[in-house]
């Protein structure tokens, strides 16, 4: 199964990439609505984090523009963790492996 997940996340990366040459950075990615959404949903990573989950962002770069968070995958994701039971409505994709 591991070998399948790496698999999506090099697939992911690739999409990613060929959508946003520039990752992150690029002026077609969009940013978080505002300060409030963005610490919400980082939060939601941090929590995943602290109860056990891999954290995989794809395609950041060093970017000024305020409010941007890069596609995360949370690997290994738990029904106790707050990303699993709240709306996300941003660019985090949690897994089940």
């Amino acid at each position: 199964m591991e070998w399948e997940i790496e698999g999506f996340v090099a697939a992911y990366r690739e999409v990613f990439r060929n959508s946003y040459p520039t990752g992150t950075s690029d002026e077609a990615y969009a940013a978080i609505v505002n300060q409030h959404h963005y610490e919400r949903l980082t939060g939601l990573i941090d929590d995943a984090q602290k109860k056990g989950a891999r954290i995989i962002e794809i395609g950041a770069t060093d970017t000024q523009r305020a409010y941007t968070l890069a596609p995360t995958i949370v690997l290994g994701a738990t029904p106790e963790m707050a990303v699993m039971r709240e709306e996300i409505f941003g660019p985090i994709l949690p897994i089940i492996a």
